[in-house]
């Protein structure tokens, strides 16, 4: 299914998507990426209904967790957490890699960041 969104194959997403829907009925990044391959082709109304879908089923997304290591201590955190005690310290850590990576010349490619 994410080799269909980079090569931008919507039929074969849709009949990789029914299937899969099948054999991991209980995975909802399956349907999360059958979205996003909709909204990569602007098809709205087909995220609308995917999205729907989701909604409706009983699976349930799993937030996204990280992890980094702080002075050999490593620290867990969620998606959108900001009750972290050290949050603006691992903000801090990040935000000097985004500045360290771009330095050296990376450039993300945000063509698949759709959610």
């Amino acid at each position: 299914l994410a080799s269909c969104r980079v090569y931008k194959n919507l039929e074969l997403a849709e009949v990789a998507a029914k299937k899969l829907f099948e054999l991991e009925p209980e995975n909802a990044g399956n349907h999360v990426l059958l979205s996003n391959i909709y909204a990569a082709n602007k098809q709205w109304e087909e995220i609308a209904k995917s999205r729907k879908l989701l909604r409706d089923s009983d699976v349930k997304k799993v937030r996204g967790k990280s992890w980094i290591d702080i002075k050999d201590k490593v620290h867990i955190f969620s998606v959108g957490e900001s009750g972290h005690p050290r949050i603006r310290e691992i903000c801090l850590v990040l935000d000097n890699l985004v500045i360290e990576l771009r330095r050296f010349g990376y450039k993300p490619s945000v063509e698949h960041e759709l959610h």
